[in-house]
């Protein structure tokens, strides 16, 4: 929820629609520093590849003892072969390179979520969806939670 506040500004001003389910009493043991950095990795990815007029939507949900965290935006799937390549450190697909974007990508954003979810003993990843792309990751239940 502090992360889709912080944002909203932003989603507002470039005219993208923000929607978010979040389960309650959904809680985990972990750094909140990493966390909040791989939450605000997936959330500027998304922005990057939505258009104006488009949607990116949060879902935080209980699911078989661990809490997920999904982040869909409209817009690009990811090309054939990317799907592995787009957790490497450094890695830029040929068509980011190709459009002129207004904001440099360093290829580390989701290198670094892969990274703290290891940290954490949790699980991330990405699948194309109808219409967009989904990038979630999985933490273990906090256990009184």
């Amino acid at each position: 929820e502090y992360m889709i506040l912080k944002y909203d500004a932003l989603f507002q001003k470039n005219k993208i629609k923000l929607g978010a389910e979040i389960a309650r009493n959904s809680k985990v043991r972990a750094n909140r520093m990493y966390l909040e950095q791989a939450v605000n990795n997936y959330m500027m990815n998304a922005f990057q590849h939505t258009a104006q007029g488009n949607k990116i939507q949060i879902r935080l949900e209980k699911e078989d003892g661990s809490v997920r965290l999904g982040v869909y935006n409209e817009g690009s799937a990811i090309e054939d072969g990317d799907e592995e390549l787009i957790w490497e450190s450094f890695y830029i697909s040929d068509t980011q390179e190709r459009q002129q974007q207004k904001i440099k990508n360093a290829g580390l954003g989701l290198y670094m979520v892969k990274k703290i979810m290891e940290l954490h003993q949790g699980m991330c990843g990405a699948e194309n969806r109808e219409g967009g792309v989904e990038f979630w990751m999985r933490l273990p239940l906090k256990k009184d939670a």
